[in-house]
């Protein structure tokens, strides 16, 4: 245990110096690094900026189908412009969002005014259903319901064909 405690000065200074150098390397490729990343963030913030401007041109969405595949274009290329700013992440995806919100609300009231004719072809398919349903069957029935009843009491399942079993035949009793 000789080796810990204090050195002289000279070795201690020396240390020091190697310490800040390596510290001094590190951080300023650290820097580096994150100047890299801010400017990368900085390009993807005005290439998102830009698709915006190009979205908000699309509004008002009168006619939702006619820009259909360029708004989903565009919305890919949002997708794929990647990360912002930090301080700039709520602010853009507020302004993603009413545009979003915009382009859902007139393609869904675009989509409750023209699905009248399908509406109309499911309510009178339903309305077929339900009468036939409702319909008597017609044709006598080849067994009584209490023919079926008493059948199925008997083991043989009534209408179902099920086979008619020995009692106690399931645990191996006589």
């Amino acid at each position: 245990m000789e080796g810990l405690g204090a050195r002289p000065r000279k070795t201690e200074d020396a240390q020091w110096k190697r310490f800040r150098a390596a510290q001094d390397v590190f951080f300023s490729a650290r820097d580096q690094a994150n100047a890299q990343t801010d400017a990368e963030f900085a390009e993807n913030l005005r290439v998102k900026e830009d698709i915006l401007s190009k979205l908000r041109e699309l509004m008002p969405f009168t006619k939702p189908a006619a820009v259909r595949e360029r708004y989903f274009k565009l919305i890919d290329e949002w997708d794929a412009a990647g990360k912002v700013p930090r301080q700039d992440v709520k602010r853009m995806e507020r302004s993603l969002a009413e545009v979003q919100d915009a382009f859902r609300e007139a393609s869904s009231t675009t989509k409750a005014e023209s699905a009248s004719p399908k509406d109309e072809r499911q309510e009178a398919m339903l309305a077929q259903l339900e009468d036939t349903i409702a319909k008597p069957r017609k044709g006598p029935r080849t067994r009584s319901r209490k023919q079926r009843f008493q059948g199925h009491q008997r083991g043989r399942g009534g209408s179902r064909g099920t086979p008619e079993l020995a009692p106690n035949a399931e645990i191996g009793l006589k």
